[in-house]
């Protein structure tokens, strides 16, 4: 009688080219078809990378998600031969990113970096020195100040609030001020 060794799946990351505005639909469709197939043990988990951003819109911040990578979804999964043929065959996917019909993972590095920017908030807000603008947050609350020094880099602004009539400099976040109408 031989012994029948079961081989441990090896999950990894992997791009999957897809419909764009359709990734939501393209992986329900592998999900049924590889369910079909009785093939799903060899896919854990899919994912869209979205990232959230800030932006103006008539003098006020609004906030919206949006994806990173149009047009394509992570799955971690363990493609075999059969998995392969079910993804091409799937309405709304194109192909498993790789080289020349071969998937090929994302690097652990490659992973963490979208994994990361996804944790952070992607402010794009414009300003300039000498706008007045007037603070949301901590204790300068409800003052209106100037703009002396921008940082994009940090996300930071200096400037100054005038506090029982002495001007004074402070320093906050993006996320800590208003445009003024």
């Amino acid at each position: 009688m031989e012994k029948m060794v079961k081989k441990e799946l090896d999950f990894k990351w992997y791009m999957i080219r897809c419909a764009t505005n359709k990734e939501e639909d393209a992986i329900k469709n592998f999900t049924f078809e590889l369910e079909q197939e009785n093939l799903i043990r060899f896919v854990s988990d899919f994912y869209i990378p979205r990232e959230k951003t800030t932006y103006m819109k008539n003098n006020k911040k609004t906030k919206r998600t949006r994806l990173m990578f149009p047009g394509y979804v992570m799955a971690k999964m363990s493609p075999n031969a059969e998995v392969i043929k079910v993804s091409k065959r799937t309405n709304y996917i194109a192909e498993i990113s790789g080289n020349n019909g071969i998937p090929t993972p994302l690097s652990d590095v490659e992973v963490n970096r979208i994994l990361d920017n996804v944790e952070l908030s992607n402010t794009k807000l414009t300003f300039y020195v000498e706008q007045k603008i007037k603070v949301n947050d901590g204790p300068f609350s409800d003052f209106i100040g100037t703009i002396t020094t921008i940082d994009n880099d940090k996300k930071k602004l200096k400037l100054i609030v005038s506090v029982f009539k002495r001007e004074t400099p402070i320093e906050l976040n993006f996320d800590q001020v208003d445009f003024i109408d």
